[in-house]
Parts: C-alpha cells; sequence; structure tokens
C-alpha cells in the first residue's frame, strides 16, 4: 500500500497503490497493482470533460536495484 502525491503536466494528482512487490533474485522484483485508484485536478484544462477526474490503471512493475 502506497500514496504517491506530485504534479504533472502543471496538474495536481494523487494516486494509492494497492498491490504486491515481490523480490525475484538479489535485486530484481516485480510489482503488481490491479487497481491504482488516481485523482488528476483537470480543472485547468479542456480533457476536463472528456476523461473525467478519477482513473483506475492496472500497473505491472519490473525493477533493478543495484
Amino acid at each position: 500500500l502506497g500514496v504517491d502525491l506530485g504534479i504533472g503536466h502543471a496538474m495536481p494528482y494523487v494516486r494509492t497503490y494497492v498491490g504486491f512487490r515481490v523480490r525475484l533474485f538479489e535485486g530484481l522484483y516485480l510489482g503488481i497493482y490491479p487497481v491504482s485508484p488516481t485523482y488528476a485536478d483537470l480543472s485547468a484544462t479542456e480533457k476536463r470533460g472528456t476523461n473525467g477526474w478519477w482513473t483506475f490503471p492496472s500497473e505491472l512493475e519490473i525493477g533493478y536495484v543495484w
């Protein structure tokens, strides 16, 4: 479980990560996040009417730490 706060493309957003991260080998890991509710403030853009404010993406993450 995690929370990400930030600003991207001049829009503030809040994202909650719900999922699992597993270490496969030394330094190599795999993360699976079936649902990551994301709120983006699109009020200053023309995308507000078509995209809405909430999205629910699924994510697959592969990473390596050295």
